[in-house]
């Protein structure tokens, strides 16, 4: 009997160990953005893309000294997609990476974003009145009211304005 169970106990260890999953390491993929300059490109948002059908695997943001770093992948061809503000978008790649292996990718240098702009005019009106200390500014060039009447009829027609016959107070 005991050996029955011995038997049994041993069959059983024997194929919970044969089911188990080999152990892979995770590969690394790291790497450095920067400007036309050389300067750091920080805060850049990196996505790694798979290279063969370009889902989204990851993504990450560069830091203050332009640096990325993706762990725990699994060993296949990466493509990189960057963009910022104010730089072109860019794709870099494809990477192809290793089971345990720290990929750095060479420096990845963002084209600045080029736009002419084109011609931009500023319209303005003055307003029909202006009240400033002491006195009362009538601007007529932009009324309707001065089109066809005479300097006597705008003041008659003015606000704070008295006319009485040819009298104006």
């Amino acid at each position: 009997m005991r050996l029955l169970i011995g038997c049994l106990i041993l069959a059983l260890l024997c194929c919970s160990f044969s089911i188990l999953p080999a152990q892979t390491t995770s590969t690394v993929l790291q790497g450095k953005i920067i400007t036309e300059s050389g300067a750091p490109a920080e805060a850049s948002t990196v996505v790694l893309l798979r290279s063969r059908d370009s889902s989204i695997v990851a993504s990450a943001v560069a830091d203050n000294n332009g640096l990325f770093h993706f762990a725990g992948l699994q060993p296949d061809a990466y493509r990189l997609l960057i963009s910022k503000a104010g730089y072109q978008k860019m794709y870099a790649g494809p990477y192809l990476t290793k089971s345990g292996q720290t990929f750095t990718t060479p420096a990845i240098k963002l084209s600045q974003l080029t736009q002419n702009l084109k011609e931009v005019s500023a319209v303005s009106t003055r307003p029909d009145i202006e009240a400033q200390p002491g006195k009362l500014i009538i601007n007529v060039q932009n009324n309707l009211l001065a089109q066809g009447n005479s300097a006597f009829d705008i003041l008659r027609l003015s606000p704070g304005v008295k006319v009485d016959n040819s009298n104006i107070s």
